[in-house]
């Protein structure tokens, strides 16, 4: 995409522009360029991004799919005719109407939000997304006739040790593209975490995790932000009510196959 640069109605050449830019931000606050204002933002998907995403195995696209999900405007209430009074906006549909959405879908972003609520249909404490993970690909793992090549086990390795799957993280001699987070579950729960805060289902806490793991504390050498969440009560009204969620995850995972 090439852009066209204006001073006060004048076009300037890209490196005009450049040298512009550099020569009067001279401050310590950063100039903001809001792109919605520039760009017509309402063809971007960010569920095709983030598709494209697990596809590619890169972080940088889930990312942004992610921003963009979280970024857009509430829905807008529908015009009425001149002399009538606006209905207000519909917020809460009820939880027939987004059991029905997910059910509509069957994709990534579908099941993360499944999951997320289904993982805490009887609990009301905090989480983080890499223990849901793991809570999935070891519970759902077991299932009988489970295939070997379901995307389920990617970003995961076996631990012979705990008997269990454990997140793989990257270090040296991991391809980046197979650790859990760029993995299709922690992509699938990230975006529907988006989703969910979306409806309201959700909320979220952000805390502070020391070494590579959360709340592995015992090294001060990586320090990251990261976000616990739980459901909300409108969250609990849904799962309550949906109770079939936890099948409705388990042939999401049979279905899916990944390429080695």
């Amino acid at each position: 995409m090439t852009f066209q640069f204006l001073f006060n109605g004048t076009p300037l050449e890209a490196n005009e522009a450049a040298v512009l830019v550099k020569s009067i931000n001279s401050g310590r606050t950063k100039p903001t360029i809001e792109l919605s204002d520039v760009f017509d933002m309402s063809s971007v998907d960010s569920k095709a991004l983030f598709d494209m995403a697990v596809d590619k195995g890169s972080h940088e696209l889930a990312s942004l799919a992610w921003k963009i999900s979280v970024g857009k405007p509430a829905r807008k209430p529908h015009a009425v005719r001149p002399g009538r009074q606006a209905a207000a906006p519909t917020v809460w549909e009820g939880p027939e109407a987004l059991i029905e959405e997910l059910h509509k879908s069957q994709s990534y972003w579908s099941i993360g939000a499944a999951m997320l609520m289904n993982y805490f249909g009887t609990s009301e404490d905090w989480s983080t997304l890499r223990k849901i993970g793991i809570h999935f690909v070891n519970t759902i793992g077991s299932t009988k006739g489970m295939p070997d090549n379901s995307v389920l086990y990617k970003g995961f390795t076996w631990n012979d040790e705990k008997m269990a799957f454990e997140p793989l993280d990257y270090r040296a001699g991991i391809d980046r593209k197979q650790t859990f987070h760029v993995s299709p579950m922690y992509l699938s729960l990230r975006e529907g975490l988006g989703w969910c805060v979306r409806h309201g289902l959700v909320e979220q806490k952000s805390q502070i995790s020391y070494g590579s793991k959360d709340q592995d504390q015992d090294s001060a050498t990586m320090r990251r932000v990261y976000y616990s969440v739980r459901l909300t009560k409108r969250g609990h009204d849904v799962i309550k009510l949906w109770a079939d969620s936890y099948s409705y995850i388990e042939s999401f995972f049979m279905k899916r196959r990944q390429d080695y």
